[in-house]
């Protein structure tokens, strides 16, 4: 791994200035390589490649650390195994996996994934190249049409946008190109390399100047002109010199796809921090994985919460464990017999709903019966679930209005390496079918859950669609923050989550409960 990691950085004009192989991690851990290199001078940025993190948070730690001191970690492991899920017992536990877990990992310490040694190469050049910058809108240079038609599409792919210019920036570049040539993103050049080559610095730094731009990747011919002679080879070199020097100016990120990377114009280019690439897919790729890394999250205590020991796992002292962490629910009372539902029902007021206790997907099994409205039919629907489940319990609790509402899931599950791990989602009975999810390592404060909520595929749901208003969202990311404050206040807790958690236009309410013991803590 090592051998070929150091020929295609070597490629790019990079190279190591500290080699350590990890072995089993026996004594020494990629932390502590990790710490050993943010206090190396030399280091300007750190490549691992892992299998086992033994201790995850600390390997967290460390990386957050090296990235605070601008030392940016890029991450190659192995792995999507689905090994450590195969016993889960909760939506929240089926729905995470190995890769998702790491992926939260990578969030939460700044760390940069990539999926290859050449892509690791790829980010690491642009990374020493510009550091770390906002690159998602990209501006995309070729000069042809085919060109730049595939260049947009893999740059969507990527997770980027490639977004249409102000009309002041069009209408610039019109003055600078071919009548022919396309002005409104993509720029298609239209033979204008031909005429004059120092057209690819004008139109350049015009992008570059754009507030609407973050990047600019150029793509095509350029680095072939110099075979077309003498003078057109000396004027393509210049022409990559000002090119490097006009996105140093603008300090922001370009990157270069050309069909001729080991021409004179392509090394130049390189050599002055451009990184150069023989596939555009690479390029958009190496952006795409800065789009998606963002600083180090802020880690967040759990300090100060009851921690007395969790020693059941029924619904109601769950349900009562979230409630004292500050996640509402609705009026409820636990009961034994019909008599006592029909007498809590009076109290909490109907609707109601019937819940059996001591079963883990009570929905699954007929154990809850929703919006009883009288005495009548509650009696009815104790008696034939009472008859079907002998349940030792029942809780009657009051009927939450769904009209205006979103569910949503919030649950943790510990995972063996780095803890506890968030999920929200959208929630209810299709959580599974759905699979519209995202994840964070836990606890994380009411910043973190709002933007878990906004990396969710509907999100535009929770914002208000179709004449629906908006839910709330502070009540919301709120009830997240309570929920995996309680996950690690009690590790003797395996999975636990609330699905679904209902999130109103002016409240969220807890709808459903359930935690799972370790195995030490259950008899």
């Amino acid at each position: 791994m090592a051998l070929e990691l150091s020929q295609f950085l070597e490629a790019r004009g990079h190279g190591f200035s500290r080699f350590a192989s990890l072995g089993n991690q026996a004594d020494l851990g990629a932390a502590d390589l990790i710490r050993s290199c943010v206090e190396h001078d030399d280091t300007e940025l750190i490549a691992v490649y892992c299998e086992d993190f033994g201790d995850g948070r600390a390997f967290v730690d460390a990386a957050a650390q090296a990235s605070r001191a601008g030392k940016p970690v890029l991450l190659l492991t192995v792995g999507g195994s689905e090994a450590s899920i195969r016993g889960a017992q909760s939506h929240t536990g089926s729905l995470t996996s190995d890769s998702a877990v790491i992926d939260a990992a990578c969030r939460a310490s700044g760390v940069y994934r990539v999926s290859s040694p050449r892509q690791l190469a790829d980010v690491a050049a642009t990374l020493l190249g510009y550091g770390p910058a906002e690159v998602r809108r990209v501006g995309v240079v070729a000069d042809g049409g085919g060109h730049a038609g595939v260049a947009s599409d893999v740059v969507e792919t990527a997770g980027l946008t490639v977004p249409e210019f102000p009309a002041a920036i069009s209408g610039a570049l019109r003055d600078l190109l071919p009548p022919s040539a396309g002005v409104t993103n993509p720029v298609d050049l239209a033979g204008a390399g031909e005429q004059d080559i120092t057209s690819f610095v004008s139109v350049l730094d015009t992008i570059l100047q754009s507030p609407a731009v973050d990047s600019v990747l150029l793509t095509g011919y350029f680095g072939g002109y110099g075979s077309y002679g003498e003078n057109l080879a000396r004027k393509e070199i210049e022409t990559a010199r000002a090119m490097a020097e006009t996105a140093r100016a603008h300090g922001k990120p370009v990157v270069v796809h050309t069909m001729h990377p080991d021409s004179a114009a392509a090394r130049v280019l390189a050599d002055s921090g451009v990184p150069v690439f023989r596939a555009v897919e690479d390029a958009a790729g190496a952006l795409g994985v800065i789009a998606e890394t963002a600083a180090p999250q802020h880690q967040v205590s759990s300090d100060g919460l009851p921690s007395a020991p969790v020693t059941t796992d029924a619904y109601w002292d769950s349900r009562e464990l979230f409630r004292d962490a500050g996640v509402e629910f609705p009026a409820a009372r636990l009961v034994q017999n019909c008599a006592e539902a029909v007498a809590a029902a009076e109290t909490v007021g109907y609707p109601v709903v019937l819940k059996a206790m001591g079963l883990l997907h009570k929905s699954d099994s007929g154990g809850v019966t929703l919006g009883l409205g009288s005495a009548e039919q509650l009696a009815d629907a104790f008696t034939r679930m009472d008859a079907s489940l002998g349940a030792s319990a029942y809780c009657v609790e009051a009927m939450a209005d769904l009209s205006e509402g979103v569910e949503l899931i919030v649950g943790v599950q510990t995972d063996p390496r780095f803890g506890p791990v968030a999920m929200v989602g959208l929630g209810g009975i299709f959580t599974e079918v759905l699979a519209d999810v995202s994840f964070a390592l836990a606890p994380v404060d009411a910043e973190t859950a709002r933007g878990l909520l906004d990396n969710l595929r509907a999100s535009a749901l929770l914002r208000g669609v179709r004449g629906r208003p908006p839910i709330d969202i502070d009540a919301a990311a709120d009830a997240i923050a309570a929920i995996t404050a309680v996950a690690t206040a009690h590790p003797e807790i395996a999975e636990l989550e609330i699905n679904p958690l209902l999130v109103t236009p002016k409240q969220a309410l807890g709808l459903d409960a359930r935690i799972v013991l370790n195995s030490s803590n259950t008899n």
